[in-house]
């Protein structure tokens, strides 16, 4: 039977480039978002000049990394790495629109 609402939340792998140009697949579970609530997010996050982290951490539930998900890990991560924020942010538009291009 067809589900009207989606699943809180979903899976996804995250590509992010290392310096040197290696790719790292960065396992994810994203937490679902209508298609209002989306757009109210990403407004939201920029009229309120909400950093990074804090995005980062209402969308992703959980990761698969040798840091566990926090704040912290958050931020070693931005520090060590291009711009895992536009990977992650992309990845979870991508995964959003391709879904609904599905239905």
């Amino acid at each position: 039977m067809f589900k009207i609402k989606a699943n809180p939340t979903f899976p996804a792998t995250v590509k992010i480039r290392a310096p040197g140009g290696e790719v790292q697949e960065l396992p994810v579970v994203f937490r679902h978002k209508s298609k209002v609530d989306s757009q109210l997010f990403f407004e939201e996050a920029k009229e309120k000049n909400k950093t990074d982290t804090d995005c980062i951490l209402e969308l992703v539930e959980s990761w698969e990394a040798d840091a566990e998900l926090s704040a912290d890990s958050v931020n070693d991560l931005q520090q060590n790495y291009p711009n895992p924020a536009h990977d992650i942010f992309n990845c979870y538009l991508t995964e959003l629109f391709s879904a609904r291009l599905g239905n």
